[in-house]
């Protein structure tokens, strides 16, 4: 009989050692892609009842778990004086009580929860979740503010520390990153859930706060679709466009032709209304931008004098820039103002006025490259066309203005060949 008392001790004995052993030692593994059994444990979140005190002080803490749990294990650390402590069960009813400060140990306290499902595992640590000290007064505060608690990868955040009665400082972005200065600013790379976490100290003890930061994926920028139509050279039509975040355009001029040039120029066969469809689009998805537009023939002549009054209320005329094969050559400028032109060669030009309804005297198949500028003219004040496209040597058009026309498209162009070999600017 005492035999049998004595191997039942013993087999008792080993199975607590045993027990002891594999306590601290459950492991983490990462569940393996989407699995749906009810086996696959999740940790949605932990709370502890108490996480500030004066040591030693008993907290409860309770974890929130999806998922069948085979064993759970509770972790807390002590950096201070580099202690840990655990406590561990089996089963779904994961909660537990620890006393904090039992040892001697104060100061801040991490605290990590690890699940194991037939299927996987799962752990959640949070830094600095309890704070025990020996003393009750003179003790700091811990407090901060951060600029943006949620965003868009990658995410910026200024933390300002509004701490009181401390002497140092300790950051946690998440698990690994750190900082040591006072107001630091962080980048946040990738999406997730963060615990930022100030720690600070004095000669009498410590404190810590958290505060969690939301980053999303990356955002999609979408294109916007947008264009102007410049149908001054009636049936040559200039088209702009004026699209956000696109980098590829297709045109549907309305008479069945079609373009994937940015900024295309069309030459309809006859005078008509034309609904013009562009469609740009990025990496992220495509936008529809359309308006029907009103094509016009206008006389080939500029040249006729009149009162200066179009009947659109726009300035009329041209004038020719020469190259320097030809510097005798030279043109009129609308309005009857006095005008300039800026250019990587010669100019000059006489004052002059033209009816009509501002369109190019050139024909377009004789037109190499072309840029538009668009302002305002009023009566004293000085006007500046600039061109900084640098499609043509013309690089600014200025002169004051004797009347108000309002605004006022402005086009240069460089001819192919002509008697001016050189090139015009239509007003």
């Amino acid at each position: 009989m005492k035999k049998s008392f004595s191997s039942m001790i013993l087999l008792v004995t080993l199975f607590l050692q045993v027990t002891l052993a594999i306590i601290p030692s459950i492991g983490v593994v990462s569940a393996v892609g989407n699995v749906t059994s009810s086996d696959n444990v999740t940790i949605n979140d932990f709370t502890c009842n108490i996480t500030h005190g004066t040591v030693p002080f008993e907290s409860r803490l309770n974890g929130n778990v999806t998922g069948q749990v085979t064993r759970w294990k509770w972790e807390f650390y002590n950096p201070q004086i580099d202690h840990w402590s655990y406590s561990a069960g089996n089963g779904n009813f994961v909660t537990t009580s620890h006393e904090f400060g039992r040892v001697g140990a104060y100061g801040v306290f991490n605290v990590t929860l690890i699940v194991v499902g037939s299927n996987g595992s799962d752990s959640l640590k949070k830094i600095d979740y309890v704070v025990g000290n020996k003393n009750t007064t003179g003790l700091p505060t811990a407090n901060f503010s951060a600029s943006s608690t949620s965003g868009y990868a990658p995410l910026n955040v200024t933390f300002t520390d509004n701490s009181k009665n401390a002497t140092t400082t300790l950051w946690y972005f998440g698990l690994t990153n750190t900082s040591k200065e006072k107001n630091p600013t962080y980048t946040f790379t990738s999406p997730g859930t963060y615990r930022v976490v100030l720690e600070v100290s004095n000669g009498r003890g410590w404190d810590a706060t958290a505060q969690e930061i939301t980053v999303q994926g990356q955002q999609k920028v979408l294109p916007e679709a947008g264009f102007d139509a410049d149908t001054f050279n009636g049936l040559d039509v200039q088209f702009v466009d004026t699209s956000q975040n696109a980098n590829g355009w297709n045109w549907d001029f309305g008479d069945g032709t079609n373009s994937t040039e940015q900024n295309p120029t069309h030459i309809y066969s006859q005078a008509g209304n034309y609904t013009v469809n562009l469609i740009v689009n990025n990496e992220n998805g495509t936008s529809l931008a359309n308006k029907t537009i009103n094509v016009e023939e206008v006389s080939s002549s500029s040249d006729e004098s009149d009162s200066g009054d179009s009947s659109n209320g726009d300035s009329v005329g041209t004038v020719t820039v020469s190259d320097s094969s030809d510097s005798s050559s030279s043109g009129s400028s609308g309005s009857g103002n006095s005008g300039s032109s800026s250019s990587g060669s010669s100019s000059s030009g006489s004052s002059g006025s033209s009816g009509g309804t501002g369109g190019s005297p050139e024909p377009q198949s004789n037109v190499a490259t072309k840029e538009l500028s668009q302002t305002s003219i009023t009566y004293g004040n000085s006007v500046n066309f600039n061109f900084p496209q640098n499609a043509t040597p013309v690089t600014n058009i200025n002169f004051d203005s004797k009347k108000t026309v309002g605004k006022t498209t402005a086009i240069v162009e460089m001819l192919k060949k002509s008697v001016h070999s050189g090139f015009r600017t239509t007003f």
